[in-house]
Order: C-alpha cells, then sequence, then structure tokens
C-alpha cells in the first residue's frame, strides 16, 4: 500500500512538473503544482490500492468457500 502512494506521488510530481514546465510556467509555479499533482495521484493510487486488494480478498474468500464446499462429502437424507 505504501509503495503504490509513493508511486502515485512521484508520478504525480512528474506530470504536474512537466506539465507546468511544458506550458512555460515559472519554476515556483511548476513546484506548487508538482505537489498538488503529487498530493491528488498519492491519495488516488491510494485509493485504488485499497479498492483491489478488497477484490483480490473476496475472490480468495469465494475460491476457498467453493473448495471447502466440494470437498466435502455430500450429505444424505436418512428416513
Amino acid at each position: 500500500m505504501k509503495f503504490l502512494m509513493l508511486l502515485g506521488g512521484v508520478t504525480g510530481f512528474g506530470v504536474g512538473l512537466g506539465t507546468s514546465l511544458m506550458f512555460e510556467r515559472p519554476w515556483t509555479t511548476g513546484l506548487w503544482h508538482g505537489c498538488l499533482a503529487a498530493y491528488a495521484m498519492g491519495m488516488g493510487f491510494r485509493w485504488w490500492g485499497r479498492t483491489w486488494e478488497t477484490g483480490l480478498r473476496s475472490a480468495l474468500t469465494e475460491k476457498q468457500t467453493a473448495a471447502a464446499h466440494e470437498s466435502s462429502p455430500p450429505t444424505t437424507n436418512k428416513r
């Protein structure tokens, strides 16, 4: 999770700074835009990582439940 947030922050900083410099803004404005983009992308990657992890855990639980159900002996009704 920390890695995804860090990756998002570094990517966001690069995108914000690069975009600002591409439009020939001053360095101070570029740093400001880079910091804002780093924060936004870091939080976005964090949210995406948690959503992804929740989906993986859910799929694993469903798979384990199905495997346990298949391996259990069938029950018969004895009357």
